[in-house]
């Protein structure tokens, strides 16, 4: 590990933000581009990043310096990507239901206005009865 990036990584252990924003902005691309390796492009890579630099955050006080800091992060990204990936599998995305086929969605129950009209009537009702 370099001397510069030694020094910024005992910085954010010690709880500098600017060293952390200054450590994100560094590996930002990188972790991006891994990210895309594994779960594509967009927003999901993103996620994907995000949640690899939460990770980091969390786990920076147990990062020793005996390792190497950008393979140890690198693995964490990996693991976050592929954790993803688990996920998106178990739980497909939601998909779109076209306009056309809306009109059976509908509930032909009370409005929530109702419910709430009629249980509170209900219950005042009720309470009279009891008194009386």
């Amino acid at each position: 590990m370099s001397e510069e990036l030694y020094r910024l990584v005992i910085r954010c252990q010690s709880g500098d933000e600017l060293a952390w924003e200054a450590l994100v902005r560094r590996f930002q691309g990188r972790i991006y581009a891994l990210a895309c390796h594994y779960v594509g492009a967009g927003e999901e890579a993103r996620d994907v990043a995000q949640e690899t630099f939460i990770k980091l955050y969390r786990s920076l006080s147990a990062f020793g310096q005996t390792e190497a800091f950008i393979p140890w992060m690198l693995r964490i990204a990996r693991s976050c990507a592929i954790d993803h990936l688990r996920r998106r599998k178990v739980r497909p995305p939601a998909q779109d239901i076209p306009i056309e086929d809306m009109h059976g969605l509908a509930d032909e129950g009370e409005s929530p206005e109702e419910s709430v009209e009629y249980g509170i009537g209900g219950r005042i009702i009720q309470n009279m009865e009891e008194l009386g």
